[in-house]
């Protein structure tokens, strides 16, 4: 269903051709994302002309997220974009976005997802998939009445994916969305195996700090059930 990830033959030469121009824990900054699956054809050139001043400084989340960014936008070349996009499994979308316009996104990101939808009503968002779905929402309680209780569509970019995710569960697919930390305002996710998941996180790039927290929301260990908590 998904692309293999593996490591790459541009990382040695990206990293020899980089090393005297950036600050000494970018190299393996990048050598470890290739590794993961991302930045699939970064060249040296490239590298260090999007990382412009953050490259002189020690790596961070916020210039890895601004790094992911300029690389995956192509410089405003949609189709080098989608390209790009597509070799890594790789989606970033705003972080109030529609939800019909994230899962849009992730069948950019993957053709072999063509058909997924995300629809909502006031009670439950439906992320479907041919004849599978999923529901997802949180129980809200009335503030003056602790008894009293309804279910609420949850509509965050992050749970269009984990609907994703349990439907990917379902078909016992090895790689998941895994959510990467962005910049202000923005989501971004990749589809990984349970290795890279573990390296990014380890990087220090995944929005979830823990294992358990990043294995639960890629549904590597949820149960096969019909509703998704939000």
């Amino acid at each position: 269903m998904f692309r293999p990830h593996g490591p790459h033959g541009t990382v040695s030469a990206l990293v020899r051709g980089v090393m005297s121009h950036l600050h000494e824990g970018w190299p393996t900054v990048l050598i470890r994302l290739q590794r993961s699956g991302l930045l699939r054809g970064l060249g040296a050139d490239e590298a260090e002309h999007l990382l412009c001043a953050d490259g002189r400084r020690a790596p961070t989340s916020l210039g890895i997220a601004g790094l992911l960014r300029r690389w995956y936008a192509a410089d405003g070349d949609w189709i080098e974009a989608l390209w790009r996009r597509q070799a890594d499994a790789y989606v970033e979308v705003y972080a109030h976005q529609d939800p019909r316009q994230v899962a849009l996104s992730v069948v950019h990101s993957q053709p072999s997802l063509e058909g997924l939808s995300a629809t909502a009503t006031d009670e439950a968002m439906i992320v479907s998939l041919e004849d599978d779905r999923v529901t997802l929402s949180r129980v809200m309680r009335h503030a003056r009445r602790p008894d009293r209780q309804r279910r609420r569509a949850v509509l965050a970019p992050e749970h269009v994916i984990r609907g994703v995710n349990v439907l990917l569960s379902r078909r016992d697919a090895p790689m998941r969305f895994v959510e990467l930390r962005a910049e202000p305002e923005r989501r971004a996710f990749t589809a990984v195996s349970q290795r890279a998941a573990g390296e990014l996180l380890g990087l220090g790039v995944t929005r979830h700090r823990e294992l358990g927290g990043l294995r639960d929301a890629a549904s590597w260990e949820a149960p096969r059930s019909t509703r998704a908590a939000g």
